[in-house]
């Protein structure tokens, strides 16, 4: 044997080792399948744990190795993290690579530069990098072995060119056709013609070589089960054709002319129904009022007058011209339940007051002073409508009281169209005036002065226009349900869609009980640019622009207890002519350095490509500290004069926020200005108290009634 065989041997050999260390549980044969297991891509790493203060740490740790492509400093090419569990000296083994499906990548070791593997234990500073020696290096060898990747099993050897097929070739088919029909087998190797033909447009006949269309069948037919037809938009389900029947894509029939039906003779006779009798089968047909059914005017009975039609006019109409204080209708139910004027319909009840004083309904009683229901869905539909004409007084539209009850009462159950359970109009120019007013007098108890309420998912409970509607408003309704819309259409300084005031309380108060967390408040200004909220006093006024910005005069602050909670004082926030992100962390020094990495989220949200600043402070003695290698990841923390000391530091970075580098001391001079108008108040201020109280009706009622509440 020469040395030249010799030195082969010795490579094999070497070869083999690094596989098995690579490899430790070896290559093993599936003998499922037949296919080798290919070398896994792992590497046994044996090394030492220590903390800061180098001590071996206790327990399971989280470790985290990486491959670098120099000793000191760059960037990962590869890492990991693994639980370790050390001796109470430190020693632990590891196989690299474990944690990852696919092992360690083996593209890092293919070329002829060397990798450093570095360890930092989870909250430490990195050790000191190890040079890799040739054992992960092997992991490369293993490609030989494969073709793409994969084993020589996974490949099936070419056949020889000259090799019979095993598969038995099918009889011969004979018979003759015709192009267009569909072939049927006449044989067990012969063919011929169907009946079913298929035309060049792709009309299909049965019976037929000249398809008319989709489906054309010539000849009788049969279901044997129940047929179901598709209509296709307004085409016929089902026609005769050169004929008027057919049977419409909604179920209706239209028949030809001279149809006929089982029996004879045409319709002509009339029964009567419930309270009426008579009948006959002539032309002329005499129909009786049942009286006991029926109520007679002027004549006591147990019956309802009603009066009904289909016609357009006016069913029944009552016109009182003798007296200035008499009634056109006047309705009185002594019962307990009773109802003095009920009417229903697209206007349910409808009075018209001509005198000076006139009022077109007035409805005294117990329970309900006037109630009117409407089963109308469009959106003119009223159950009671009151408008008032007059240009001067306290004209009013409608005006209800109750001692007990309520007031005006206004339900709608239209579920279309724009529909209003009270509705209040009022014409005056000049003197104070209401649509709708509600008071309540009641001194104990809950009480309501106004209530409006709306079962729609886009209903408003109630609506305020001041000076119309606003082109916002507009745009709101029917987005959503709405308790109380305020709206003004003006834009004279202080003009306000809503307002609420007080003397010694809260003007608004706003509570939220969403459990999605929905904000109480929401308050939105579409002008760009412009303010979105304001509030402040006599003192100053903080406001928040479209852009989400708050601004505040004097200075930004929150309360913090202090004496268990006996008190609270005032921390302010530190401004700067800039907008800056700041965060803090701490190190230490391993032989004199230390990497730190930026936190990810932070880096994303300020700007960390330029330049960004960080301030250090030495735990300990040490020949001072600097910064270098400052990245937009992390930074590089040394030791003054080559130091090697292993010291702790505290750190704190400031970066520019994302999206604000160029901001700086913005000049708010306008803002400023249309922060300090305050709200303009009128010469002289009018309350309600002040305005002309309204009269209330008086009952001409020997006795009122009392009329359950109906909602």
């Amino acid at each position: 044997m020469n040395m030249q065989d010799v030195r082969i041997i010795r490579s094999a050999l070497i070869v083999v080792t690094l596989l098995l260390i690579a490899n430790p549980f070896g290559l093993a044969q599936n003998a499922a399948d037949g296919n080798a297991v290919s070398v896994p891509t792992l590497v046994r790493f044996s090394g030492v744990l220590k903390d800061a203060a180098g001590r071996p740490p206790t327990g399971t740790v989280g470790v985290t190795f990486a491959l670098y492509k120099d000793q000191e400093s760059g960037a990962p090419l590869w890492l990991e993290t693994q639980n370790v569990q050390a001796d109470n000296k430190g020693n632990y083994t590891v196989l690299l690579g474990s944690s990852k499906p696919e092992g360690l990548p083996v593209d890092l070791f293919s070329s002829n530069q060397a990798r450093w593997l570095g360890v930092q234990i989870s909250g430490q500073t990195d050790q000191p990098r190890v040079l890799l020696l040739s054992v992960p290096y092997a992991l490369k060898a293993h490609d030989s072995e494969t073709l793409g990747g994969k084993p020589a099993s996974a490949f099936a050897a070419a056949s020889s060119p000259n090799t019979k097929s095993n598969v038995n070739a099918p009889g011969t088919i004979t018979g003759a056709g015709t192009k267009g029909h569909l072939p049927r087998f006449t044989g067990a190797t012969t063919i011929g013609n169907s009946r079913v033909f298929q035309s060049v447009v792709g009309n299909v006949g049965i019976g037929t070589t000249a398809p008319a269309t989709a489906l054309d069948v010539e000849g009788t037919g049969g279901f044997r089960d129940s047929l179901t037809l598709f209509p296709n938009g307004s085409h016929p389900t089902l026609s005769i054709q050169g004929t008027a029947f057919a049977v419409s894509s909604t179920g209706l029939v239209t028949f030809v002319s001279g149809q006929t039906f089982p029996g004879t003779g045409t319709i002509t006779g009339v029964s009567a129904g419930t309270d009426l009798t008579g009948g006959g089968n002539s032309g002329n047909i005499t129909l009786n009022v049942d009286t006991t059914k029926v109520a007679q005017l002027n004549t006591s009975n147990n019956g309802t007058l009603s009066v009904t039609g289909n016609n357009s006019g006016t069913i029944f109409q009552a016109t009182q011209n003798n007296s200035a204080s008499g009634a056109a209708i006047a309705g009185v139910a002594g019962g307990t339940n009773g109802v003095g004027v009920q009417g229903s319909g697209f206007t349910g009840v409808f009075g018209f007051g001509l005198g000076a004083n006139g009022t077109g309904i007035a409805g005294t009683g117990g329970g309900a002073g006037v109630l009117g229901t409407t089963a109308g869905t469009s959106s003119g539909a009223a159950g009671v409508s009151g408008q008032a004409t007059a240009s001067s007084g306290g004209a009013t539209g409608v005006i209800g009281e109750s001692a007990s009850g309520i007031g005006v009462f206004g339900g709608s159950n239209a579920t279309s169209g724009v529909t209003y359970g009270v509705q209040g109009i009022n014409h005056n120019p000049t003197q104070f005036a209401a649509g709708v007013e509600g008071e309540s007098f009641a001194t104990k108890g809950i009480t309501f002065g106004l209530v409006g309420s709306v079962s729609s998912p886009n209903g408003i409970g109630a609506v305020a226009l001041a000076d119309g509607e606003s082109s916002i408003g507009l745009r709101l309704i029917g987005c959503c349900p709405i308790g109380v819309w305020g709206d003004t259409a003006s834009n004279l300084g202080g003009a306000a869609g809503l307002v609420g005031t007080a003397d010694d309380a809260r003007a608004i108060y706003l509570e939220n009980n969403s459990p999605s967390g929905v904000p109480t408040a929401f308050m939105q200004q579409d002008a760009t640019g412009e303010l979105a909220l304001m509030a402040g006093g006599a003192g100053g006024f903080c406001t928040i622009n479209t852009d989400g910005h708050l601004f505040c005069p004097n200075a930004l602050s929150v309360l913090a207890p202090v004496d268990t909670g006996q008190r609270h004082v005032a921390l302010y926030a530190l401004e700067s002519p800039q907008n800056w992100f700041e965060d803090f962390g701490s190190g230490q020094l391993t032989s004199g350095t230390s990497r730190i990495a930026l936190d990810a989220t932070f880096a994303e949200a300020s700007n960390t490509g330029v330049q960004y600043h960080v301030f250090l402070t030495p735990r300990d003695e040490c020949e001072g500290l600097y910064v270098s290698n400052a990245t937009t990841s992390g930074f590089e923390v040394h030791e003054l004069h080559h130091g090697q000391s292993n010291v702790a530091f505290d750190y704190r970075i400031v970066a520019l926020r994302r999206g604000f580098e160029d901001m700086r001391l913005q000049d708010m001079s306008d803002q400023w200005k249309k922060m300090s108008v305050p709200m303009p108040r009128p010469a002289s201020a009018q309350r309600l108290a002040a305005a002309a109280p309204i009269v209330p009706l008086k009952s001409n009622l020997a006795s009122p009634v009392r009329l359950s509440a109906q909602r």
